[in-house]
């Protein structure tokens, strides 16, 4: 059992449920990512642009925002081998991308200078380098925020341009979910 350093000297029981929980992310880049009743083949393709990456130096907060679809039982056992590396969360009532998002880097991660990459779990990483390249641009130009490119391959304009405007980004649309 892991006793929180809040604890520490303490004779009543000191912190929050969020001390007490399971270890915080400390990896470099954590990626962060929330579903709802994701269909597996989504899931899969996920999960292997993930595993599949040259940079394996990342860390995972996985959420399923409570579903009810069963997705989750196949979840906990494909990602056993990488236990160590996940922060799977099974949340009992749905919160939002927003809330689990702010819980998962307030909450969940221990480094404040780990890279946050957001990847929704019914999206992929396209090529192998992905997450080195995300590493590359964020170090190499000392980065508040590195945006990757979108693709969707399910619509007929597959490489309709998505380009990010974050000058009142609800008024104009702004491509930066």
């Amino acid at each position: 059992l892991a006793i929180p350093d809040i604890q520490i000297n303490a004779f009543d029981l000191a912190g929050s449920y969020y001390d007490w929980t399971i270890e915080k992310r400390n990896e470099e880049l954590v990626v962060i990512s929330c579903f709802r009743n994701i269909s597996l083949s989504r899931f899969l393709r996920f999960w292997y642009s993930l595993v599949s990456q040259t940079n394996q130096n990342w860390g995972l907060i996985l959420i399923d925002d409570a579903s009810d679809n069963g997705i989750n039982h196949f979840i906990k056992e494909l990602i056993k081998p990488y236990q160590n590396r996940i922060t799977f969360i099974q949340n009992h009532y749905r919160e939002g991308i927003a809330q689990n998002t702010y819980k998962a880097i307030h909450y969940f991660m221990n480094n404040q200078e780990s890279i946050v990459c957001i990847l929704d779990a019914d999206d992929a990483l396209l090529g192998r380098n992905a997450l080195k390249n995300v590493y590359e641009k964020y170090i190499k130009y000392d980065a508040d925020v590195v945006i990757g490119k979108m693709y969707r391959t399910d619509k007929l304009q597959a490489h309709y341009k998505y380009t990010p405007n974050f000058i009142n980004p609800r008024l104009y649309g702004g491509n930066v979910w």
